[in-house]
């Protein structure tokens, strides 16, 4: 199994949205714990790393060509 986990806590036209970032390290946590998934399967984008550039290369290089 494979994840990409993405988490936007800032906005740069909104306010602080909040909890994102913490729900990406829950579900880090889930997948490791619950599901077994090696932590080198899951890739985390957070606040300013989750562009569009870059949710499209990963979900390339780490969800399509794994």
């Amino acid at each position: 199994m494979w994840a990409l986990l993405i988490g936007i806590d800032q906005y740069a036209r909104h306010p602080f949205v909040g909890g994102c970032s913490k729900d990406v390290a829950a579900m880090r946590h889930y997948l490791q714990t619950t599901l077994n998934v090696p932590p080198s399967n899951i890739l985390s984008l957070e606040n300013a790393q989750a562009t569009r550039a870059n949710i499209l290369l990963a979900m390339k290089s780490h969800l399509v060509d794994n």
